[in-house]
This record gives structure tokens, C-alpha cells and sequence, in this order.
């Protein structure tokens, strides 16, 4: 009985959006559900591929790839739960420069009329807007963004 109960909460949440495998089990520890029912409950998720932390994954980074820099990438998949493994090979495949819907983002956030003369102050305010953004290469891009415009 309290089986059905925890996989129709399950399936419940899973229809709202995906999540990880520990998410999964916080979830169900939360609501007072025993482990080996939860990881009964977990294995059939897996079995009928309603969960999958690498596909979580992936998906996960072409959402927020060029968006985001890769270090704040790696942290939300550690929020979710995602293992250290899966996250390093997913890592792999993204840049760490970002899109011009971010480029165009820090100049009308600063407004920016021309790269090519920035002003210092400026300049620091964007490099700033970027690194919390999670691109550690912030300078860079800002000198290659200001290299381009000439």
C-alpha cells in the first residue's frame, strides 16, 4: 500500500519536470517513506526510463550552455543531485564563451554603445556581471568581444 502510494507520488512530480535520482530519494525520505521502498520505487522509474540522470544532464547543459559559464553549470548539476561521473563527461562537450544573447545582454544591461571604447569602470562592472554568471574567462571574452568590434 504505501509502495503504490509513494510511485503514484512519484510519477506525480515526475510529470511536472524531470528529476534526479537523488532528488528522487530526498523527496521520498521527506514524505516519511522508507528506503528500501524508495529504492524499489527508483529501480522501477530506471527500468521504465522515466528517470535518467545522464539524459538530466545533458539536458540541463544545452539549456544554460552560453547562458551560463561552465563552473555555475557544474554547480546546479551538483544541486540536482547529479554524480560527480556523469557530470564530467557531459562537461566536456560545452564551451565556456558566451552567446550573443548574453553579449547583447551585458551591453544593454551597461549600456554599452561601442565595445571598442569602454570605459573602465564599466568594463569592470561587466567583467564582474560575467564571472557571477559562472565564465571565469571573463576578461578574455570582454578583450575578445572589444578585439572583434574594431
Amino acid at each position: 500500500m504505501a509502495s503504490q502510494k509513494l510511485k503514484l507520488y512519484f510519477l506525480r512530480i515526475l510529470g511536472k519536470r524531470n528529476y534526479s535520482e537523488k532528488e528522487l530519494i530526498r523527496k521520498g525520505r521527506k514524505k516519511s517513506f522508507n528506503t528500501p521502498e524508495i529504492n524499489l520505487e527508483i529501480q522501477y522509474l530506471k527500468d521504465s526510463n522515466l528517470i535518467n540522470d545522464q539524459k538530466l544532464a545533458v539536458d540541463i547543459v544545452e539549456d544554460l550552455s552560453g547562458y551560463k559559464g561552465i563552473k555555475w553549470v557544474v554547480q546546479k548539476l551538483h544541486q540536482r543531485g547529479i554524480d560527480q561521473l556523469i557530470i564530467d563527461e557531459v562537461i566536456g562537450n560545452i564551451s565556456d564563451n558566451p552567446n550573443e544573447e548574453t553579449k547583447r545582454g551585458v551591453k544593454e544591461r551597461y549600456n554599452i554603445k561601442q565595445w571598442s571604447d569602454i570605459e573602465a569602470d564599466t568594463k569592470y562592472k561587466a567583467v564582474q556581471y560575467l564571472m557571477y554568471k559562472g565564465f571565469d574567462n571573463a576578461p578574455q571574452i570582454l578583450e575578445q568581444w572589444q578585439k572583434d568590434a574594431i
